[in-house]
């Protein structure tokens, strides 16, 4: 048994999937499949059966998942607590960039939750608009970045990861608030605070609003998503934006989202992206695998049953991927 050969099961355990496993380690399907087929050669068992087009873990798959993930977890501690003190230095923090959106509604959640699970790494999370974050990652300043409104340049691996709504709002206390619904002539002849970027999901309401002829009335133009929200709070305004970046005023009663008769939903969604053409470091795979993770997730993990004896062996770790 090596090393390697468990961080593939958790892979497969995790996804429940030999493709998901494959594209989240970033190696063959093939390759996943014949690791597995090892470890259940070492073991003298089998480990997951296919159910369909999926597959499930076999009772002892079941009482092995959770005791791999404690070893893998037990021995990146000890990397992260005495290399560092070996070699004199410290351990680069792991960079996650965010735009707007992913920043202000679930990347905070995400980052306490991989915490809980690597509490000796550095999270440092920097927020910016879609293309800054994707710089960040060509330049190797941040790791993973989640965007909205991605480039799909050449160089980034671009996964879909969730989809988010784009909504009108209004401030709690406006006049509108009183109506429950809006005609596309309603909202033409109220002030509108925009967003000035072409990329800005919003526009593609204003377009539709646009194309019936209407004659918009632009109030403010703003450089960010936050300078929106801020502009509608103070009553001067309609606005669009993702419904969560506005969850904590909404829940507070300092804003309201507005129906608008006639528009055509927008699909949006956010995007996970990294470099082709580098190799995640171990706590950013991590932290990749969560995302996948909670993705891909429909129900929830299995108790943990029995306890797994880790035996080394001779034979050399492949490298990870």
């Amino acid at each position: 048994m090596t090393l390697n050969q468990l961080r593939v099961f958790q892979a497969v355990s995790n996804y429940l999937s030999i493709t998901r496993a494959s594209e989240a380690l970033r190696i063959s399907e093939p390759s996943v499949f014949q690791q597995v087929k090892s470890l259940e050669s070492w073991f003298g068992t089998k480990l997951y059966r296919k159910v369909g087009r999926a597959i499930e873990l076999t009772r002892q798959g079941r009482a092995i998942q959770s005791d791999v993930k404690e070893v893998l977890l037990k021995l990146e501690e000890l990397g992260s607590r005495f290399k560092p003190l070996k070699s004199g230095a410290t351990a680069a923090p792991l960079i996650i960039g965010g735009s707007h959106c992913p920043s202000a509604s679930f990347l905070p959640r995400l980052i306490a939750a991989f915490k809980k699970e690597h509490p000796l790494t550095q999270v440092i999370l920097r927020t910016k608009s879609s293309r800054g974050i994707e710089r960040l990652v060509l330049e190797s300043e941040a790791e993973i970045g989640l965007v909205t409104s991605p480039s799909n340049a050449p160089a980034l691996h671009t996964i879909r990861y969730r989809p988010e709504e784009v909504v009108s709002f209004i401030a709690a206390k406006h006049p509108l608030t009183k109506k429950t619904k809006l005609t596309m002539a309603e909202v033409a002849r109220y002030p509108l605070i925009i967003r000035n970027s072409e990329t800005a999901k919003g526009a593609n309401y204003l377009a539709q609003l646009v194309a019936t002829g209407l004659k918009l009335n632009i109030l403010m133009e703003c450089e960010s998503a936050e300078g929106i929200k801020q502009g509608v709070m103070k009553g001067t305004g309609l606005g669009f934006l993702y419904r969560n970046h506005l969850a904590s005023e909404i829940k507070r009663g300092e804003l309201k989202i507005v129906k608008i008769i006639g528009l055509e939903k927008v699909d949006s969604y956010s995007y996970i992206i990294y470099r082709k053409d580098k190799i995640l470091s171990p706590h950013a795979q991590s932290f990749l695998d969560l995302l996948l993770k909670l993705r891909d997730r429909k129900t929830p993990g299995t108790p943990r049953v029995g306890r797994l004896t880790l035996q080394t062996t001779k034979s050399s770790e492949a490298r990870q991927l």
